[in-house]
């Protein structure tokens, strides 16, 4: 792996040292530089975990991806780094699922000074900006508000994320190690099966300094703090807001993902 050059894609130019402070700086510089997104899937390209085609694409075409991609790949930066990071699945409870969830969110697990770390750059939503102590109980604070973990009789430790509808889940994990074939299990059903929803959308994702861009279908979601406006994105335009709002340059594949988007209500 560069990793200098995997440091300047998200804008840090010195090494960070491999103490909470340095993994806080690279998972925060990491989630304003690379946009969430599945676009490959409707692209018809599909998602490769092949980590030199993978850094490809987040690094040296500057694009992004979802949590196997960007989890992926930054747990391979933390490790060049010198973390001791390792994969680990969750289970989406976020939106409220009508039953129990598989294993199809991939974060990592970082242990700093003998203390874990839940660290996490690939989830859709709004997902913590800062590492989160791997400890039923523990709360975080960040531009969006509070994070919290809890004890989970069934599925080992909740994550709560504070919105202004109050305390909604996020996802649950065990902080059991996730093998490559557990990974490619994952990735392949969420990016394959049609009862997963990144194969039916178009989906995008940025955080800002105080708050996110989000993109689905034609509806782009712009929030600051609490606070959110969405509006819908015609044919013309919608190039334009992929560059502006995510930094993504899609070439010559603009057109073919535009004419894959639902019609203007």
């Amino acid at each position: 792996m560069d990793v200098d050059a995997y440091l300047q894609r998200i804008g840090i130019s010195t090494r960070p040292a491999s103490t909470l402070a340095g993994l806080a700086e690279l998972q925060g510089a990491h989630i304003l530089a690379v946009p969430f997104e599945n676009l490959d899937i409707p692209l018809g390209y599909g998602i490769s975990l092949d980590r030199a085609h993978i850094f490809d694409k987040i690094v040296n075409r500057r694009r992004g991806g979802y949590c196997f991609e960007l989890n992926g790949l930054f747990g391979d930066l933390l490790r060049a780094l010198g973390f001791d990071a390792r994969p680990i699945l969750a289970r989406v409870w976020y939106r409220n699922p009508p039953q129990t969830s598989p294993l199809t969110h991939t974060l990592n697990l970082v242990t700093v000074d003998d203390h874990p770390y839940l660290v996490d750059v690939g989830f859709g939503g709004t997902t913590a900006r800062c590492p989160i102590p791997f400890r039923a109980g523990a709360e975080v604070t960040d531009a969006d508000g509070g994070v919290r973990l809890e004890a989970n009789d069934e599925f080992g430790t909740m994550l709560y994320r504070q919105t202004n509808e109050g305390w909604m889940k996020q996802f649950s994990v065990t902080g059991a190690l996730a093998y490559p074939m557990d990974m490619e299990m994952g990735n392949h059903f969420t990016s394959t099966s049609p009862l997963t929803h990144f194969t039916s959308s178009i989906v995008a994702g940025r955080f800002t300094p105080v708050g996110r861009h989000g993109l689905v279908g034609r509806t782009l979601t712009i929030r600051e703090g609490w606070g959110s406006v969405s509006r819908e994105v015609s044919d013309d335009e919608f190039e334009g807001v992929l560059a502006s709002s995510f930094g993504i340059d899609l070439g010559a594949d603009a057109d073919r993902l535009i004419a894959k988007l639902p019609p203007l209500t």
